[in-house]
């Protein structure tokens, strides 16, 4: 898995580089024959998350990744011109290898947390308006198992 990131020259101090990257697209290379296929057609989208999801046992090691989040936002959601993580992100999940890549929430305003649950179940915690939700989806098919609203944020 490899990350196609745009670099613009930054006009602040940063610690390291004075270069700020965005990640546009994702490279997957698998198999014996190291077949390459991107994870989305062009790079107009921006990838704010990439994580692998797995298992972690007892004895602080972790089984093999079983499946792979992502959080990236594809369009101008706020009206400012730009793709930034101040627009509203789409979750998607996907086979270990970058295949069976599917969305699972749209117009997400902020993630508070993922993990995967058990060999069989991934729990996103998020934030859309005043909502906070919790979806639970197989770790299988990433269909969604159950959905409900954990509590609304008072005015």
């Amino acid at each position: 898995m490899m990350r196609l990131s745009e670099s613009e020259k930054s006009v602040s101090f940063a610690s390291g580089s004075s270069y700020n990257q965005s990640t546009r697209n994702i490279l997957f290379i698998s198999g014996t024959d190291k077949k390459a296929h991107w994870l989305f057609p062009t790079q107009a989208k921006l990838i704010l998350a990439v994580e692998q999801l797995n298992e972690k046992i007892d004895d602080a090691k972790e089984k093999p990744t079983q499946a792979l989040y992502f959080e990236y936002v594809d369009k101008d959601s706020n009206g400012d011109g730009t793709l930034s993580h101040l627009d509203q992100s789409n979750i998607a999940l996907a086979k270990p290898d970058g295949s069976g890549f599917i969305d699972v929430l749209h117009g997400v305003d902020r993630v508070i947390s993922y993990e995967l649950l058990s060999e069989k179940e991934i729990s996103i915690v998020y934030q859309v308006g005043k909502s906070i939700k919790n979806i639970r989806l197989s770790a299988i098919s990433f269909a969604k198992e159950s959905e409900q609203e954990i509590i609304s944020i008072p005015d």
